[in-house]
Order: structure tokens, then C-alpha cells, then sequence
């Protein structure tokens, strides 16, 4: 069976956006066009080439019997992968012609310990240096600017959450219900005020069920059913959950021990619009497996992030170090670009696509993913 390389792009990058009845999906605003491509492959040849593209693109070194795939089919690409392939090419031969790489940070033990464990892992040689004078780096990862990012890894994700949620082309923000905790007031507090038709419910109590009943409307319909039973006792009066019709999207910000019970109490009720979720409620958890319990929720991770985070085997950590180890690789990443006279380069990471700039802001394009079973 043989499939064209748009599907093999498509799958790789892309599959991660969605659309439903609601509204179709943007990242960063521009909708993701098809990828034109002139032959088809085999689907051996297809996979292996997709993994090597990835690959690519994240500037990880390839093998010799790698780059001699990638250069056979570069002709088969379109304009647009072509010139970024080339360009992860062209980068990756500066940055794996220096023999090691020296970086200068100025950050705490638990960071200094990640920065050595992710060295560790690359072939190339990294001669890390600790002092007052290097880059410094916050040890609240998630909610401060790292290197040469101008915002923290959580507002960026937050605010591509908001353009999808509340700046879609074909919904409105009256249609769309917050649920956050007690944690996420001051966040929520600007939501308000930005957009102040949608509807807000906030868990302060463990009386999960009632709270979802109440936000969705479905808590009326139970108590006119309760009355018509009461007029007849004689008859079983069937109830079928009816939920407010203006809501299409539910946006949850919450941490792991509220999602972890909310989520699933949610997904009975809510079958046929979309739920979208911050990475925040991943971030507690102890046993990838879990995650699963987040099935059919939106994230602003690529579905193979999600996908690799459940297959990971933890030990004596939680998803929350998983992400710091992402930041600083993104970090490391960006030294080591510098160092190699390069000074703007797209690279793919685990968290998003990254436009790093010397001389400006880097910035984050994300990629939305549906947790699933596999």
C-alpha cells in the first residue's frame, strides 16, 4: 500500500490540529495549509522517512544511513519542509563540526543536576560551567522566561490556548465555560476582564459532580425530574442528562488532584464538544498511566509528546521534572546554536516548534494534542 509524503507530513507534524463542530483549529493564527507532494511512497519508506525528518528537524545528529534517506527524498518534498530540512541540515553541520561546546549558566543544585544529566546524554562533548556570571536561570522553570524567551513556558501556552478557545473565526466567548481552582484566581481574574461574556465556575470544594451539574445546566433538568416524579409515583420517569446549549468549549485550568477526579466526572456529561486543558494538571503525577485518565482533552503538546510522557517509566519523579528537563534542553539548545555562529534557527522540541533569535525574543508555535489510548 502506498501513500503520498503530504500524508506522511500530515501525520508527523499536523495530525496533532483538529477540527470540530465548533470551530476549526489555528496555530498561532494561520490555519495549516496541505503540503503539496508529487509521488507517493511505500509505507516502510514512509515511516522511516518520517522519523528521520523529525529527527531533523529537532537537530538531533543523524546517521550516515539517515541523512542518506533524507537527502534521497529532499527532491520529494514541498518548497516550504525542503527549505526547513535544508536549513536543520545546513545548522546541524556547524553545531557537530566543534568537537565540544562550552556553557556558562548560573542557576541552582536541581538545575546544575538536569543540565549535567542532558549533556550526558548527547555525543557531543558539553563543558558546563557554573558561576555568577553565566545565564542565569530561575528555578521556577514552568512560570519564569528561560535564555532568550521573553515570556514563561506558562503564559505562552496559556495565551495560545485563549486565541484557539475564545478568538475563534466561527464561535464567541459566551460560548465557552472556564473551570479553574482556587490556585488560578489571579489568571482567571484577567480572563474576566478580557473576556467577560463567557461563563466561570470555580472548584473550591470537593463536590465535583454538583459543580459540573450546575455549570452545564444539567442540575435544573434532575431537579424539574425529581418534581414529575413526585406528581407520579406510580411511574419511573427516565433522566437524560440535557446540558445548556450555548456552552461548545470548556476551558480547565486545574491542578492534578482536582482534574484527576473533575476530569472524568466531566467526560460523561460533555461527548460532543471539545475540552481543552494547561499543561498544568499534568504535572503532579507520579504514574504516566494516569494521564490516561485525561483521554479526549485537548493539550497544547503534539500528541507524540503525550504519547512518549505515558510510555515513560518514572522513577522517584513527576511529570513537573519532566518538563523542567524539556525547558532546559530547549535552553541548551538555544547555547548551543549561539556558540556555533547561528544565530536564528526553527527547531522542533518536545513542548513546540521554537523560533529562537539572538537578538530578539524566541518564540513558541504550538501544536494541539488529544490525549488517547494507543
Amino acid at each position: 500500500m502506498k501513500r503520498s509524503l503530504t500524508f506522511l507530513w500530515i501525520i508527523l507534524f499536523l495530525s496533532s490540529c483538529v477540527n470540530n463542530n465548533a470551530s476549526s483549529l489555528y496555530i498561532n493564527g494561520d490555519k495549516l495549509d496541505p503540503i503539496d507532494i508529487d509521488v507517493e511512497l511505500d509505507d516502510s519508506i514512509r515511516t522511516d522517512l518520517s522519523k528521520v525528518i523529525q529527527k531533523s528537524l529537532s537537530y538531533k545528529s543523524l546517521t550516515n544511513e539517515e541523512k542518506s534517506l533524507l537527502i534521497n527524498y529532499l527532491h520529494t518534498l514541498d518548497g516550504n519542509l525542503k527549505k526547513k530540512v535544508l536549513a536543520s541540515i545546513n545548522n546541524s553541520k556547524k553545531i557537530y563540526s566543534k568537537d565540544s561546546i562550552r556553557y556558562f549558566f548560573n542557576t541552582n543544585d536541581k538545575n546544575k543536576d538536569l543540565l549535567i544529566k542532558l549533556s550526558l546524554e548527547r555525543t557531543q562533548r558539553s563543558d558546563l560551567i557554573f558561576n555568577e556570571n553565566g545565564v542565569y536561570v530561575d528555578q521556577d522553570l514552568l512560570n519564569k522566561p528561560v535564555g532568550n524567551f521573553c515570556n514563561s513556558y506558562s503564559n505562552d501556552q496559556r495565551q495560545y490556548l485563549e486565541k484557539i478557545i475564545f478568538q475563534s473565526q466561527t464561535g464567541s466567548e459566551d460560548e465557552v465555560l472556564v473551570i479553574f481552582g482556587d490556585e488560578y484566581e489571579n489568571y482567571v481574574n484577567g480572563l474576566k476582564k478580557f473576556y467577560p461574556e463567557a461563563s466561570y465556575s470555580r472548584v473550591n470544594n470537593k463536590m465535583y459532580d454538583d459543580l459540573i451539574s450546575k455549570s452545564l445546566g444539567i442540575y435544573e433538568s434532575k431537579n424539574r425530574k425529581s418534581k414529575l416524579q413526585r406528581l407520579d409515583l406510580n411511574s419511573e420517569i427516565k433522566f437524560t442528562p440535557r446540558k445548556k446549549q450555548d456552552i461548545k468549549k470548556i476551558y480547565v485550568i486545574l491542578e492534578y488532584e482536582d482534574a484527576k477526579t473533575l476530569i472524568p466526572i466531566l467526560k460523561n456529561y460533555v461527548l460532543d464538544f471539545p475540552i481543552f486543558a494547561s499543561t498544568d494538571m499534568l504535572y503532579k503525577i507520579g504514574d504516566p498511566k494516569k494521564i490516561i485518565d485525561y483521554e479526549g482533552v485537548y493539550l497544547p503538546l503534539s500528541n507524540v509528546t503525550i504519547n512518549n510522557l505515558m510510555l515513560k517509566d518514572f522513577k522517584n519523579i513527576n511529570v513537573e521534572e519532566i518538563f523542567d528537563k524539556y525547558i532546559l534542553g530547549e535552553l541548551l539548545m538555544q547555547e548551543r546554536l549561539y556558540a556555533s555562529g547561528i544565530s536564528r534557527a526553527e527547531v522542533s522540541s518536545d513542548l513546540s516548534i521554537i523560533n529562537y533569535d539572538q537578538y530578539e525574543c524566541n518564540e513558541r508555535e504550538f501544536i494541539l494534542g488529544k490525549v488517547a489510548s494507543n
